[in-house]
């Protein structure tokens, strides 16, 4: 007679398998089954949405955002030179302020040839701010 713990003896029909030696599965206990509900996934309707592929606003604050520090850096660059010349001449800001100034001026002349320049390939139909 075979003992019921073997797991080479059959099971009787009558009997429950022994849970040491057969597991608790979905297709032997119904209570471990996902319903067919839980098993499609759920979309957000917010993932649906298609991404926003036009960024010109964002591109013409970033445009402009580099014009200013373009004509900033220039009339600094300019001021830092008649610090320096200040310094080697042994002047007390007359270098300095001459210098600021033809900075400013450059940088002036700097941002209308840009601005000049965006604003025909704008109308000509480029790329504004390409160049090649």
């Amino acid at each position: 007679m075979a003992d019921a713990r073997d797991p080479d003896a059959s099971p009787q029909s009558d009997q429950q398998p022994d849970p040491l030696f057969h597991p608790r599965t979905p297709e032997n206990d119904p209570s471990l089954r996902i319903p067919e509900l839980l098993q499609q996934p759920v979309r957000h309707p917010s993932l649906d949405r298609k991404p926003r592929s036009d960024l010109g606003g964002l591109g013409d604050l970033m445009k402009a955002l580099a014009i200013g520090v373009d004509f900033l850096a220039t009339a600094a660059a300019g001021a830092l030179l008649g610090w320096g010349f200040d310094w080697w001449m042994g002047w007390t800001n007359r270098g300095l302020l001459i210098g600021l100034g033809i900075g400013f001026a450059y940088g002036t002349v700097r941002l209308l040839q840009r601005t000049a320049r965006d604003e025909a390939e704008s109308k000509a139909g480029g790329k504004p701010g390409s160049r090649g």
